[in-house]
């Protein structure tokens, strides 16, 4: 993964590069897009448990795709200032799962199934064509928790809110098109399975019990492609 996000950045620098006396694109207006990516829990040990089936714990990821539409401002202030407002929906795996066969054994499932933000974007234009950006804003989701033996005891399928921070690089690459490269990272707060009478593992266990809830949040990586609805061209940045 890291040797394709450190690909994907050396492909951008040498596109802007090549193209940076070239007149500069407004990005003022509305875009639609789409995107891929992958993503990974931020922890290692979610349900980790060292005194009742010892169990190191959860870290769940994998990959997502989706879409997303925003609408950008440029020059407040300064010509190559930009913000901007973007929301976006993606589906994926994100997971992981333990079988903990045995006498006493568990089976442990973690997932994010779905997951969007809406975003603001504040950006500056470094290249006639192309912008880096910080964004950040409200992400919502919907995570699966699962704990039994072997069927579920203890479960709790929820859409969460939380936050997001990221930043990204995007670059024209033709008339009215875009790519992105975006890094985000999600948080949407603690999830814990209960049973049916509405006990989680540790109230149930009591001192035995010593499971670790944290936090669902998780790194991504995406790139994404633009396609801008109204393209105008203006002069080069001065």
């Amino acid at each position: 993964m890291r040797k394709l996000v450190l690909g994907a950045i050396s492909s951008l620098a040498l596109i802007s590069a090549a193209n940076a006396g070239e007149p500069a694109h407004r990005w003022s207006g509305f875009y639609i897009g789409a995107n891929g990516g992958y993503a990974w829990s931020a922890n290692t040990d979610q349900f980790a448990n060292t005194t009742h089936t010892p169990f190191e714990g959860l870290k769940p990821e994998g990959g997502f795709g989706g879409g997303q539409i925003g609408y950008n401002w440029v020059g407040f202030g300064h010509k190559a200032f930009l913000i901007g407002i973007e929301a976006d929906l993606q589906g994926g795996d994100i997971s992981d799962g333990q079988n903990r066969g045995g006498a006493g054994g568990e089976n442990y499932r973690s997932k994010l199934d779905w997951f969007g933000t809406v975003r603001g974007r504040l950006g500056y234009t470094i290249y006639p064509s192309a912008v880096v950006y910080v964004t950040g804003g409200w992400a919502y989701g919907h995570l699966k928790t699962e704990i039994g033996d072997p069927s579920p005891e203890y479960f709790k399928n929820e859409e969460k809110s939380g936050y997001v921070l990221g930043a990204g690089w995007e670059h024209k690459i033709g008339s009215g098109m875009s790519l992105k490269l975006e890094y985000q990272y999600l948080n949407f707060g603690t999830v814990i399975p209960v049973s049916a009478s509405g006990q989680n593992w540790n109230q149930a266990h009591g001192v035995s019990g010593n499971m670790r809830f944290v936090d669902n949040d998780f790194h991504t990586v995406r790139v994404g492609l633009n396609f801008k609805l109204d393209e105008r061209r203006d002069g080069p940045l001065k």
